[in-house]
């Protein structure tokens, strides 16, 4: 189940922390929220043509959506 006091996903022989399920986020949104490292979110009008593991640092003109981690210090793209 999924523990909001703790941002904590268990199931059996399994427990993932820091989970960020809030859909997808416009990149001038992220100020509201507090990432923790390891969290997982979709943003999207960021900008356009970022590859693997580059910094989410902007916002785009083409409404590009990229499924991002947070490595403690940067939103990175995982996938687009």
């Amino acid at each position: 189940g999924y523990d909001t006091s703790t941002n904590t996903v268990s199931a059996k022989n399994l427990s993932v922390s820091n989970v960020l399920t809030a859909g997808t986020v416009a990149y001038g949104s992220l100020s509201g929220i507090t990432p923790a490292v390891g969290m997982v979110i979709q943003i999207s009008s960021a900008k356009d043509a970022l590859t693997w593991g580059a910094t989410i640092d902007g916002a785009g003109t083409g409404g590009t959506t990229y499924l991002a981690w947070y490595n403690g210090t940067h939103w990175t793209v995982m996938g687009a």
